[in-house]
């Protein structure tokens, strides 16, 4: 089961979600304590606090983390994998731990290229820029008192123009 940002509700709610295992009298009586108990306290307990999405949304009971994601449309790396090692350009041609190995190393060396250069353009589909972050004044949502937010960077992508056309076909024409 998993909640809207794909974080199980059991990772956050562990300490309150045990229920105690079955008595001596369940146990001689031949229940378990899940029996008697009705449905996993997590599932209760996740409903009542609003963990859990709307029919056709992400964080439905049973989910896994992988759909949740898909349904955000975000793909992992695992997926990625899958789908090049299937392609016929790769079919057979490299492992999947090779391939793994591989992508690592190409994303190892574009944050590398980002750190020191400060962008990394790949041709005809986008260039990612290393930017700055002002410093800003904040507030905490709590209690509403102003909290300095230091400056930072932050890495923003522009799209070139071939791949927003492969995006949206129509508008090329």
């Amino acid at each position: 089961m998993t909640i809207w940002l794909g974080i199980t509700v059991a990772n956050h709610l562990s300490s309150e979600i045990r229920r105690p295992a079955a008595t001596p009298r369940q146990i001689k009586a031949g229940l378990s304590a899940a029996s008697e108990r009705g449905p996993p306290l997590d599932t209760v307990k996740a409903r009542s606090i609003g963990f859990l999405g709307t029919e056709g949304g992400p964080g439905q009971v049973g989910d896994s983390d992988a759909t949740a994601r898909r349904r955000n449309g975000a793909m992992t790396k695992a997926e990625l994998i899958e789908h090049i090692h299937g392609s016929k350009e790769f079919r057979g041609a490299i492992s999947k731990k090779m391939l793994g190995a591989l992508l690592d190393a190409v994303f190892a060396e574009i944050e590398r290229a980002i750190r020191k250069e400060g962008k990394f353009a790949y041709p005809d589909f986008g260039t990612f820029v290393r930017r700055r972050r002002a410093g800003r004044i904040g507030r905490n949502p709590k209690t509403q008192e102003k909290v300095k937010i230091p400056p930072r960077l932050i890495v923003g992508f522009k799209a070139h123009q071939g791949f927003r056309d492969r995006l949206n076909p129509r508008a090329a024409r």
